[in-house]
């Protein structure tokens, strides 16, 4: 095996094993070098790579595939600008906040964060690609958080941006309605759904995203209008 790579091999029941490529020792010096960051923090993310499961693989290969839709999307349109992506790794909060008196430790581990500048304002999101893996109480538990890490202003602390919006990519529509009926009766406007087929539109101006709370599906951003002149 190449020093630049590294396999996981991964147990099936049938036939040989699969394997997960991953950076090898070599491919870290190359990264350091040729991108100027810190040497620790790719040996970090070579050691959370190396302990990736396959079943993990089609959820962040579906993340990517929409951090490059956003990418790609803002680099043709000049009034919008596509900054801060974060994955998993680097947007995870830990974060304690009195409730009645009493301390409470947890966390928050999104699976995305981006941010978009439009007309010199600023829209914060937090990205949730939802498998069908999790149960409605856990995705309650997860929605509560949202609303209490926005409450207890600890957002406005670790990211000093003042309020942001959640999207959910579901796998199917049937998931996306349930997901939406369960938000709404904690917070309208907070949640945002869409289903893998709506990513294949446009992200910002088509109205294809669902808020937690409405009835119709809505757009990130209205349609700059063209005013013609004679």
């Amino acid at each position: 095996m190449h020093q630049d790579l590294k396999a996981n091999n991964q147990p099936t029941s049938v036939g040989s094993s699969q394997a997960i490529y991953t950076l090898g020792l070599g491919g870290v010096e190359i990264v350091v070098k040729n991108n100027n960051v810190d040497a620790k923090v790719v040996k970090n993310r070579r050691r959370l790579d190396r302990i990736l499961k396959y079943h993990s693989i089609e959820h962040n290969l579906r993340l990517n595939d929409f951090h490059i839709k956003l990418n790609n999307l803002s680099r043709s349109i000049p009034q919008i600008q596509f900054r801060n992506w974060l994955d998993a790794r680097d947007c995870e909060c830990r974060y304690k906040y009195l409730d009645n008196g009493k301390e409470i430790k947890t966390s928050l581990r999104p699976d995305g964060y981006f941010e978009l500048l439009y007309r010199k304002v600023m829209f914060p999101f937090f990205v949730e690609l939802d498998m069908s893996t999790s149960n409605h109480a856990k995705l309650k538990a997860k929605f509560n958080s949202y609303v209490t890490f926005q409450d207890k202003k600890i957002y406005q602390k670790i990211f000093n941006r003042d309020s942001f919006y959640v999207l959910f990519i579901t796998n199917s529509s049937r998931r996306l309605l349930n997901l939406h009926k369960i938000a709404s009766k904690i917070q309208i406007g907070r949640f945002w759904f869409i289903d893998f087929n709506g990513t294949e539109k446009n992200l910002f101006f088509d109205e294809i995203w669902l808020p937690s709370g409405m009835s119709k599906p809505r757009s990130f951003f209205q349609t700059p209008k063209v005013r013609l002149v004679s």
